[in-house]
């Protein structure tokens, strides 16, 4: 019986367990020896398992570490010269204006480009509104329809 690839990796699982019974184990091998993919899966999984099994690492470092760190520290080239002129308690200062200046400006910019934008947009929006309502559709009306009542809305008057 041919199993596929997502019950081959459920049954490596249970194999790497030592829970496969054994008609599963065959049918498994079968399809590890014509499958790369799961193949390679089972060798990843060996891998992590192998990982999980090796003795853990202090996490304490060791008694030079400190030494070590604190002497790249200090040979340091400290800060970059761009803001060093500068005192540390104005930088944020400095920071909030700049920031502040981007705004404006911006603001700014949109206003003029805006302006420049709707100069030909005011001889255009009768056309638009005309086009966008259709009033003519509305004129073989009867006076008294919706129609007719919504077109004399639309321009103003009271039917």
């Amino acid at each position: 019986m041919k199993i596929t690839c997502k019950k081959a990796r459920k049954n490596i699982s249970l194999a790497l367990d030592c829970r496969l019974q054994m008609q599963a184990l065959t049918q498994l091998q079968t399809h590890l020896d014509v499958c790369p993919a799961c193949r390679d899966w089972q060798q990843e999984q060996l891998w992590l398992l192998k990982l999980l099994q090796a003795p853990q690492i202090s996490n304490q470092p060791s008694v030079d570490f400190y030494k070590m760190l604190q002497s790249q520290i200090n040979e340091s080239p400290g800060q970059p010269k761009l803001v060093a002129f500068l005192p540390s308690a104005l930088r944020p200062s400095l920071l909030r204006a700049a920031m502040l200046l981007i705004l404006i400006l911006s603001a700014l910019f949109g206003f003029i480009l805006s302006g420049r934008l709707d100069a030909g947009a005011i001889d255009s929006t009768a056309m638009v509104f005309s086009r966008t309502v259709n009033l003519e559709a509305f004129a073989d009306l009867p006076a008294e329809s919706f129609g007719a009542v919504y077109a004399h809305l639309l321009q103003g008057e009271r039917p």
